[in-house]
């Protein structure tokens, strides 16, 4: 039986001199298999893997690190993303998601959260988070993950990943965010109708819209938010027209003001509608901003 190839992680990182091959079976998979093979194989108990050569393989990477939540400093995480550049338009690319620490050497059981965004209608296609509410991320058990996506059109594309921490108590030494861009081509085979334009860079930095998403979803807390958007108005990266900086007794956060943050994530709104709510919080004294 064949077996999907995105079941294959390659670790070259873990030895200088030998490469090792995880192959990641689900349960699903395994009951399939098990089903075809018939009960005379019920009772086996091993399983013979063969590796096949498919051709050749074109790979295409990008690497970023991640900053903290807090003072957006750069952490000791570099991500690495990788993927073969024969996929293109059209294809479920998969994507090799790989965390390295300061000694370039695999963060083992890191849970992170990923997303993927058209970099041109900043329309996010997907996002893998886990399906555990209790225990938010996908964990990268030997510090290699794939995730396959499904990419519609070429272009530029923009990976966003939150990185939680690490094993079961979210150690914060690896935990942060950051953002990565991607050009994907056409598919080996397949012919190129469209040329897509050339987007202009946005004015406001893309993981803080993907950092407003993740507010608005519970993902990252008010505070976490509040001291991303100081300091994008303390290095006049978001410039808020002239408002009067009120005071208040409390620093509870409006509920529409979160629905507002979601929506200019998802792109339904504007940078404008989002940057009145900004202005309506520096008003009532729950956002300081320090001149």
């Amino acid at each position: 039986m064949e077996i999907d190839q995105r079941a294959l992680l390659n670790d070259p990182y873990s030895y200088d001199d030998t490469n090792i091959v995880h192959f990641l079976i689900t349960k699903n998979q395994l009951e399939k298999i098990n089903e075809t093979l018939g009960s005379s194989n019920y009772d086996n108990k091993k399983m013979d893997l063969k590796l096949v050569p498919l051709g050749e393989v074109s790979k295409s990477s990008t690497e970023f690190y991640l900053v903290d939540l807090e003072n957006y400093e750069q952490v000791s995480t570099t991500v690495n993303i990788s993927w073969d550049g024969n996929y293109g338009a059209g294809d479920d690319v998969p994507f090799e998601i790989t965390f390295f620490d300061e000694n370039r050497e695999l963060i083992r059981d890191i849970r992170y959260t990923i997303s993927f965004i058209d970099n041109e209608s900043n329309q996010e296609l997907a996002r893998f988070s886990g399906d555990d509410p209790l225990n938010p991320g996908i964990v990268a058990v030997e510090g290699i993950d794939v995730q396959k996506i499904n990419i519609p059109t070429q272009g530029q594309y923009r990976i966003d990943i939150l990185a939680y921490g690490t094993g079961l108590d979210y150690n914060q030494k690896y935990a942060g965010i950051g953002s990565g861009i991607i050009e994907i081509g056409p598919s080996l085979g397949k012919t190129v109708t469209t040329t897509p334009e050339v987007q202009a860079p946005t004015a406001i930095p893309g993981w803080i819209k993907n950092n407003a998403g993740w507010w608005a979803d519970g993902s990252i807390d008010d505070t976490s938010f509040v001291q991303g958007i100081q300091f994008l108005i303390k290095e006049d990266v978001l410039k808020i027209p002239p408002t009067t900086q009120g005071s208040s007794s409390t620093n509870e956060i409006p509920g529409w003001i979160k629905n507002n943050a979601g929506w200019w994530a998802d792109g339904s709104i504007d940078d404008t509608s989002f940057v009145q709510g900004i202005q309506f919080l520096i008003e009532k004294g729950i956002l300081s901003v320090q001149s």
